[in-house]
């Protein structure tokens, strides 16, 4: 595993909650990953999961002992809640601009895979396809899944996969490895 500030838990410093998020975005790519490649933007909601057993006692019953027990102990657990039924959007840049999140959400992540190559030249092409098209073709293009998460209160967690090595010891993880995506995901908290 690799990072950019520090593997979770590894340092008192880091805050419990930025542990809490880096678990679940960390959980939650593992969990993307396990489809494979080639999947659409994936958004999901961070609920802290006593609160969320708090407020409905049946939401213990969805999962397992253990994370009902661990939610007993710390209260910065989070729960993953993919959010299905996105309204349709043109690009990443418009869905983001449509979520808004009820109080009782306290962080939020979403799943993007990109190609990566040639960026500068990319950027040229206007048109979105022929840009799609021109990267497709590169043979130096890299396939990446970002899974970025953000809380409420402003920490974020950042886990990126290549396809070309797509395992889990090659996830790099960090708080700011995407800054533009944790500042449009934070974006949907104001």
């Amino acid at each position: 595993m690799h990072d950019d500030a520090t593997t979770p838990g590894a340092d008192r410093s880091v805050s419990s909650l930025v542990r809490a998020l880096a678990r679940a975005v960390a959980e939650t790519e593992t969990h993307v990953a396990a489809r494979g490649w080639d999947q659409p933007v994936r958004v999901f909601a961070l609920v802290r999961t006593a609160e969320a057993i708090e407020s409905d006692p049946d939401v213990a019953g969805l999962l397992d002992t253990a994370t009902v027990e661990e939610a007993r102990t710390d209260p910065e657990l989070l729960m993953v809640v993919e959010q299905e039924g996105l309204p349709p959007a043109a690009d990443l840049e418009h869905l983001l601009a449509q979520l808004a999140w009820p109080d009782s959400v306290h962080g939020a992540a979403i799943s993007v895979e990109r190609l990566v190559s040639a960026q500068e030249e990319a950027e040229a092409i206007t048109d979105a396809a022929e840009r799609l098209a021109f990267l497709q073709e590169r043979p130096d293009r890299e396939d990446i899944r970002m899974a970025v998460g953000v809380l409420r209160s402003g920490e974020s967690w950042c886990v990126l996969r290549s396809r070309s090595h797509d395992d889990d010891a090659s996830v790099y993880q960090g708080e700011h490895l995407v800054p533009g995506l944790v500042e449009a995901l934070t974006a949907t908290f104001l």
